[in-house]
């Protein structure tokens, strides 16, 4: 009888070792990808904001002088906020599929 309990104690030991050997590198994994997504979101998101004040910048001032008639002051904010929530939707849909191949 203690040979078989050993037997069986052994054999769980092995599962259990192996389960959680399975379910930590199942989450680093996890933890690595939602860390790879927050920091290419960054980087897009700042990419945009550069890319959109860039434009402000180099617009003539008759444009703006114009414009103001016709457009909010905070018109540069509004099409900065809008552009980036486009990208970010893409960029979430995006990422949120590879993960999901990732962890099939």
């Amino acid at each position: 009888m203690p040979l078989l309990a050993a037997w069986l104690g052994s054999l769980f030991g092995s599962l259990a070792a192996f389960f959680a050997k399975w379910f930590t590198k199942r989450v680093a994994l996890t933890l690595a990808a939602v860390a790879a997504i927050l920091s290419v979101t960054s980087l897009f998101v700042a990419a945009i904001t550069a890319l959109i004040n860039t434009l402000i910048e180099s617009v003539p001032s008759w444009v703006i002088i114009g414009g103001s008639w016709v457009l909010p002051d905070n018109v540069n904010v509004c099409i900065a906020a809008y552009a980036s929530a486009v990208v970010l939707k893409w960029i979430y849909d995006w990422q949120t599929a590879i993960i999901q191949l990732k962890l099939l």
